[in-house]
């Protein structure tokens, strides 16, 4: 389906009647090498799946540490002042003089 698709895509710029930089040809899709997806076992797609999941933490990561080092820090907010006493609360054998 690539191939008919860059075919259509291919015909269409043609029309189009742009100037283009470089070969149209270059975008034509072509056969390459590797796997049906009928073929894959589940335990190859599951390792493939981790394989991504592991990547893309392991760039967040690095990203976030770029983030990070480049912030200012901000000095720590000062504690809040501890709330004044109420008024004392007494029992009746207290309150009587």
């Amino acid at each position: 389906w690539v191939r008919r698709r860059s075919d259509q895509d291919l015909e269409r710029l043609r029309k189009l009647d742009v100037r283009v930089v470089g070969d149209l040809e270059e975008l034509r899709g072509k056969a390459v090498p590797g796997v049906h997806t009928s073929e894959v076992t589940s335990d190859q797609q599951l390792e493939a799946a981790l394989d991504g999941l592991a990547f893309m933490l392991t760039r967040s990561a690095k990203s976030r540490a770029a983030t990070d080092t480049g912030r200012e820090t901000k000095p720590e907010a000062e504690p809040e002042p501890e709330p004044e006493p109420g008024p004392k609360l007494t029992t009746s054998e207290e309150a009587t003089p």
